[in-house]
Parts: structure tokens; C-alpha cells; sequence
């Protein structure tokens, strides 16, 4: 599995952010998240926290812990998607990784019906 340094890079990347750019997401330096890319430095929980929210991934995923992709859409994705000549008219979700356990299953009965009871 990729390391956080890794997928802090690979994340930055896809959302076409320079370092610059997230640490001024983050009121950060632009040197703490080189550090963090060069693996020099491990984030705090705050700083986990704060790029978790950014990209919209769990700490695992982020961590290296899981491959999980799963991702909700944010607020930027949708702007993204609706700026598109091409917006799909379905948005799905994609999952790497092992099978999905039962109570896996479960729980994303238990979100749809979340995200369903929002509509009311």
C-alpha cells in the first residue's frame, strides 16, 4: 500500500494543487508539505484532520492504511462536474480493494438511506 507522503502527492496532484496552493488551504508552509511529501515529516491529528476535509478521503485512506477510493462528492467536485461539457448524469462511487463484508454492506444501506432522508 502507498505511503502518506505518497498519497498526499497523488491527491495534490489530482486536484491540480501546487504545494504553495495547500499549504494556503491549510495556513500552512509550502515547506511543511514538502516535508510531508519527502516523507521528512508525519502530520499531527489536526493537520490530518485538516487535509482529510481538503480532499474529501478518510485518515486511512490518506494514512496508507486502506486503498479504499470511496469518496463523497464536496462542494469543489460538484462545481467541477457541473463546469463540465460533459457532466454525467449519474455520479457512482468506485471501491479497490477486497470484497465488501456484510456489515460493510450494511453500512452503506444505512448511508444511502441517509443521504435520502436529507431530501425531506
Amino acid at each position: 500500500m502507498a505511503t502518506f507522503s505518497e498519497r498526499l502527492r497523488e491527491l495534490r496532484t489530482q486536484y491540480d494543487y501546487s504545494q504553495q496552493d495547500l499549504a494556503d488551504k491549510m495556513g500552512a508552509t509550502k515547506q511543511m508539505i514538502s516535508q510531508y511529501e519527502r516523507g521528512v515529516r508525519k502530520p499531527d491529528l489536526d493537520t490530518l484532520t485538516a487535509l482529510c476535509d481538503i480532499f474529501n478521503v478518510s485518515s486511512d485512506y490518506l494514512m496508507g492504511k486502506s486503498d479504499v477510493t470511496v469518496r463523497l462528492l464536496n462542494t469543489e467536485d460538484l462545481k467541477r462536474l457541473n463546469s463540465s461539457q460533459n457532466a454525467p448524469a449519474t455520479i457512482a462511487a468506485h471501491f479497490e480493494g477486497d470484497d465488501f463484508t456484510d456489515e460493510e454492506w450494511r453500512e452503506i444501506e444505512r448511508f444511502k438511506m441517509f443521504i435520502k432522508s436529507k431530501r425531506e
